[in-house]
């Protein structure tokens, strides 16, 4: 799967980074910056242990403003997932990948 500004990852060898966003690339690199450690790490791209967080319908999205939904569809745009989501307040909302909670 090509890497994308915005797509959320996972460090599979530091799990307790939590998940992390592609902030930077270029031709070998992906920057990744993961906000539950304030941490931000650069990985090449032919060597990236690193796992793609995608959610399906009927899970759960926690979303970075505090507040969860069930997942109604999900849209590939341009190598960004963006979900339809049942908010609390039982609204359809668009959520994109990157405002997924770390």
């Amino acid at each position: 799967m090509p890497f994308a500004i915005g797509q959320r990852w996972l460090s599979e060898s530091e799990n307790a980074l939590g998940l992390g966003v592609i902030t930077a690339l270029d031709q070998r690199t992906v920057t990744i910056y993961f906000p539950a450690a304030d941490e931000t790490r650069i990985y090449a791209m032919a060597q990236a242990s690193l796992s793609r967080i995608v959610f399906s319908k009927g899970e759960t999205l926690s979303h970075q403003a505090g507040w969860q939904g069930e997942i109604l569809d999900v849209q590939n745009m341009n190598g960004l997932l963006f979900y339809l989501v049942k908010n609390p307040q039982d609204e359809d909302v668009i959520v994109q990948e990157r405002d997924i909670s770390p």
